[in-house]
Formats: C-alpha cells, sequence, structure tokens
C-alpha cells in the first residue's frame, strides 16, 4: 500500500486488502484507507468479501452480478437489501441479517442496527507446550505473526525445533522417516497453489500415492476427484481454477494419504463468504476421512461455527486453551491478543449479559419470542 501512495495517485484501488489479516491489523489497514480519504481527498475503491467493513468505513457499495453492475447505494440501504444480497452469495453482516429475520418475525418495533459491533535469530516460540487429542476440530488464533504456520510446519517436520520436541503418538518426529510420517499427519497450505506441482489437477492429487507406491492410485484419485467435485477439471492446471475450486483441490491433495491429522493453514482466506461456507461444507464432509483436523485462521465466525476447541498463540506460547466460552469471556485475552468475537455474539451480550450465541441461529434461539425496541444508531 505504501508503494502505491507513493505514487501520488487520486484514486486508489485495492482488492481484498485485508485478506489473511486478523482483525486488529484489519482495523489499521482501513483506518489508513479513511485517513487517505477524508484528509488527502483521495477516492478509495475495494474489492471486499468481509461486510463488517462496508458498515465502519465505506460510503457506498456497488452490486455486480454476471459482469454488470446493478446498482450503487449509499452502504445503510444497500444493506437492507439482505435479500437480493443473499441472493447473490453476498452476506451482509449477522446483526444485520438478525435484524432483518426479526423484522420478518414481527419482533422489531423500531428500526434496525446496522453498525458492527467491533539481527538475531528470531525466537518465535518460548516454553511453548500443547497437547491435541485424537478425534479432536481444533482452531488455534492469534495476531499476525503469533506462529500458527510456524507450529503447523513443525508438527509436519518442515522446520526443527531448536531446542524441545515434537512427538506424535508419543514418538518423536525426528526419528521418522518423511514417507512415514507423511501417512500420519498432512498438512494444506494457506496458498493452494503452493501444492500444485504437476501441470493437472488429477497429476497433482495422485501425485504423493504414485511416489510411494500405493495400490490403486488411480482409482483412489478419481474417488477424490468426485468427492470433491473436481471430476470435470482433472485435466486442469490447478492454478487456473477459482478461489473455492483450489482450495477443494489442495484439500483433496492434502488427504490423499488418508493422514490421521489434517492441519489447514487458513483455509478460508482470500474466499468469498458463499465459498467460505462451501469449505465448511467440505470440512464436515471430511469427518468419514481424517479423524483430527487442525485449523490456523483469523476467521473467528469460521472458528465459531466449526471448532471444538480454540488454542491461542501470543507471544510464542499458548495463553489460552478451552472451549468457545472460556476464551470469548476472558476479556484479559481478548484485549492482549486483539482478537474479536463473532459481532453476533457481541450484540447478544449486549442485549442479554447472561447470552452466549456465537451463530445466527444460536441468536435466534436465544431471543425467541422477545419483542425488544431498538433505536437508530
Amino acid at each position: 500500500m505504501a508503494g502505491a501512495v507513493s505514487l501520488q495517485p487520486e484514486v486508489l484501488i485495492l482488492d481484498e486488502p485485508i485478506a489473511q489479516l486478523a482483525p486488529m491489523h484489519a482495523d489499521k489497514i482501513y483506518a489508513v484507507l479513511r485517513e487517505l480519504n477524508e484528509k488527502y481527498g483521495k477516492t478509495i475503491i475495494v474489492i471486499e468479501h468481509h461486510t463488517e467493513y462496508f458498515v465502519d468505513f465505506c460510503k457506498h457499495v456497488t452490486l455486480m452480478k454476471d459482469g454488470q453492475i446493478q446498482w450503487t447505494l449509499p452502504t445503510k440501504e444497500a444493506l437492507c437489501r439482505v435479500d437480493e444480497l443473499e441472493s447473490c452469495n453476498i452476506f451482509p453482516t449477522q446483526v444485520t441479517i438478525v435484524a432483518h429475520r426479526m423484522q420478518q418475525a414481527g419482533q422489531f418495533e423500531t428500526g434496525i442496527p446496522y453498525r458492527s459491533v467491533k539481527g538475531e535469530p528470531h525466537v518465535v516460540f518460548s516454553n511453548l507446550n500443547l497437547e491435541i487429542y485424537k478425534g479432536e476440530k481444533i482452531a488455534m488464533i492469534g495476531s499476525n505473526g503469533a506462529g500458527k504456520s510456524t507450529l503447523m510446519k513443525m508438527l509436519v517436520g518442515l522446520l526443527k525445533p531448536t531446542a524441545g520436541d515434537v512427538l506424535l503418538n508419543g514418538k518423536s518426529i525426528r526419528e521418522q522417516k518423511p514417507e512415514t510420517l507423511s501417512r500420519q499427519i498432512s498438512m494444506v497450505y494457506q496458498n493452494p497453489e503452493d501444492m500444485f506441482i504437476k501441470d493437472s489437477i488429477g497429476g497433482d492429487i495422485a501425485y504423493a500415492m504414485e511416489a510411494r507406491g500405493i495400490p490403486e492410485s488411480k482409482k483412489r484419485t478419481a474417488e477424490l476427484l468426485e468427492r470433491f467435485r473436481l471430476t470435470e477439471f482433472r485435466d486442469w492446471d490447478g492454478r487456473l481454477l477459482s478461489g473455492g475450486q483450489m482450495q477443494r483441490d489442495s484439500l483433496a491433495i492434502g488427504i490423499g494419504l488418508n493422514p490421521g491429522i489434517l492441519l489447514l493453514d487458513e483455509p478460508a482466506a482470500n474466499l468469498d463468504i458463499a465459498t467460505r461456507k462451501e469449505i465448511m461444507r467440505t470440512l464436515d464432509d471430511l469427518k468419514s476421512i481424517t479423524e483430527t483436523v487442525v485449523i490456523a485462521t483469523h476467521d473467528l465466525q469460521l472458528v465459531c461455527e466449526w471448532a471444538d476447541r480454540i488454542a491461542v498463540l501470543c507471544n510464542g506460547q499458548v495463553v489460552a486453551d478451552g472451549k468457545r466460552v472460556e476464551i470469548f469471556s476472558n476479556q484479559e485475552i481478548v484485549k492482549t491478543v486483539g482478537i474479536r468475537p463473532p459481532e453476533i455474539f457481541s450484540m447478544g451480550q449486549a442485549l442479554c449479559p447472561e447470552a452466549l450465541c456465537y451463530t445466527i441461529d444460536e441468536f435466534m434461539n436465544c431471543f425467541e419470542g422477545r419483542t425488544t425496541a431498538y433505536e437508530n444508531t
């Protein structure tokens, strides 16, 4: 961004400027954009899937569909068109969706709230200790640089700890050959294209199996292509796929060897909301294939909808480890690490301190039948 601004343009166009950023860093990016707009008179155009940032920072929203501009409206008016947006696989903020549903159910007396509630070798870890148990669905969260990706690379043996050890089923991974390790634990990289080494999807999925002489690798490849709805693209280069297709392809590659443990680094980064939901459904489908799944992500909505357990990394240590309520009710952790609960959780807390709602459905179930009057904010 600094490089672009140094040319002193009148118009800045940013494509997903906060993808892969923690909420704290995303806020800083949009704060800079607001300053460029309000103080220096720059025109800012963002392509953005995170609708909560529309509310706080954007003055107008343009909807595109089938290569055409459908409309350009003031942000508040645009986000009121919940049904139209959802029909285009664009999802307004959780608070807006809840307001829309409550209005339809006759539970609003007045108004709808629109604002979101909101030198020396580098030592990454110090006295880090984390145990992962068979069958768990764990989300690792923390700010950028907390070490989530580094930890995953250590777990699969791509990086070696200078002290301490990584044990897999009670055995040090130092003692295990790479081919043995890869059959037990697999990692899907943050950027799917990093996993593409052949010139076709089918070739990428089959590669690890063929390299290890696994019987019926062709049959297994065909089954994975079918499972992840990629059969018609089997001869395509993976780099030519859409974001969601690339993620499905990388997942197929990751589970090709039937690992008991699957590590996913930012599986929903750079994806629109509809594709993120598709990836969530795919993750649920993996239950029959792999026993233990660990995700590193900044997407706390995904965390709350999917994870059984949350581990929070900060300053090279696990500073919190537990279920949703244990993590998000700990204000010291939330403030220190800079994580932000889903806005639907914050809204529920504002209405009723005892409410613990992490999804829209949980919110609707919690407040079903209550008539609440809201003032416009």
